[in-house]
């Protein structure tokens, strides 16, 4: 009995080993602006590290990749912060927490759409 207990413990180890090995090493940050107004940065901040995307135009999609290394991660909770600005004064943002997990998730996509409005999602 001690033995098969012994055993499921050490392949449960292995196995969540292996997927924290296996997981990706990097998310996307996306910001997607379906509205016609020139803005002149977007900062997400995750955590501990931040990352400012300059000049979109209206109608315009940019992604940058970012790798975990550059992020401070606890593994207990994730914070995303986006913010957009427009001549130097913020405009709007968005938010997300998640206080379960403590990784990263594939990608964070902020929207700016045609109303004005803001959306935070992950994938």
């Amino acid at each position: 009995m001690f033995k098969e207990i012994f055993k499921l413990i050490i392949i449960a180890g292995f196995a969540t080993l292996l997927s924290w090995k296996c997981s990706p090493n990097s998310t996307v940050l996306t910001f997607e602006n379906k509205s016609g107004l020139h803005i002149d940065s977007v900062l997400f901040t995750i955590n501990n590290a931040s990352y400012k995307i300059r000049k979109i135009g209206p109608n315009t999609t940019i992604r940058e990749r970012v790798t975990f290394d550059t992020i401070k991660l606890n593994n207990h909770d994730v914070m995303v912060m986006a913010k957009i600005f427009l001549k130097d004064s913020f405009f709007r943002g968005g938010f997300h927490y998640n206080d379960l997990y403590g990784g990263l998730d594939d990608e964070y996509i902020l929207t700016l759409k045609e109303d004005s409005t803001t959306t935070l999602d992950s994938k």
